[in-house]
């Protein structure tokens, strides 16, 4: 015989399911609301333009738009080890005509200046995590590292991969106490590694694609999955039940049909 408890658990299931499903729909709901929400706050009133002009990261005159920079670059100074041995390789590239071509990887094991000093607000522009929006998403432009290596390039800035430096920066935070008293991890890993993209954005320069929320979160991805082996498990356990009662019943008529 089946207790009350079991009897529900089906439906207990089926229930969380659906509720798993709404939390991993809310994650994209809310970052479409976020990014329509930048997109209309964004006044596009620069006064270089040459983002909105579509000129080549390459070719900009970045002293044009050092006006941006200004606010972020008079912060207080706290005091922070900036010298990191790498975990992993980072590769750069160059853009040759119109490609993104190998140009240099700094080898695991190196040790790099994430910042220019050792102050945590030692902030400057196009440098190591303080990368520069390009027009594709996931692509920054930025000056290597500072290695016996990369001073060899001349100081020419670089394309490489955000999810590079986001990994670095992940890296940096949890082996930095200094890094931990200043900034949460996600305001780490994200917002100060787009401060360049939140600069020109105030300023009216340019909304890059990389301030935009991704609309599918792994986490949406994960709360699914639960919520779909939540849903096959009620199921499951329905049909186990319904089995049950079935077979009982069979057994009852028989015992009332029975002659003695």
């Amino acid at each position: 015989m089946s207790t009350p408890r079991k009897r529900a658990a089906p439906s207990l299931c089926l229930a969380l399911s659906a509720l798993l499903a709404l939390a991993a729909l809310a994650g994209p709901a809310a970052a479409a609301w976020e990014n329509r929400a930048l997109r209309e706050e964004f006044s596009g009133g620069g006064r270089s333009r040459q983002y909105l002009q579509g000129v080549p990261v390459e070719e900009m005159d970045w002293d044009s738009l050092a006006y941006c920079f200004q606010r972020v670059e008079t912060a207080n100074a706290v005091p922070v080890d900036n010298r990191v041995s790498l975990p992993f390789p980072i590769p750069y590239y160059t853009m040759e005509e119109g490609e993104l071509v190998p140009a240099a990887v700094i080898p695991p094991g190196t040790e790099i200046l994430w910042l220019p000093k050792p102050e945590m607000h030692s902030w400057a522009v196009g440098y190591g995590l303080h990368s520069l929006p390009t027009y594709e998403r996931g692509w920054r432009y930025a000056l290597p590292f500072l290695t016996e290596e990369t001073a060899a390039l001349g100081g020419e800035p670089l394309f490489v991969r955000l999810e590079t430096l986001e990994a670095l920066a992940g890296e940096i935070y949890r082996s930095s106490p200094q890094v931990r008293k200043q900034l949460s991890r996600q305001a780490f890993t994200r917002r100060y590694l787009l401060q360049a993209d939140l600069a020109l954005f105030r300023e009216g320069e340019f909304l890059s694609a990389d301030l935009y929320w991704p609309l599918w979160p792994l986490s949406s991805t994960a709360l699914l999955c639960l919520s779909a082996a939540a849903l096959l498990f009620g199921l499951y356990l329905r049909m186990r039940g319904g089995g049950q009662t079935l077979f009982q019943d069979k057994n009852l008529r028989k015992s009332k049909t029975r002659k003695f």
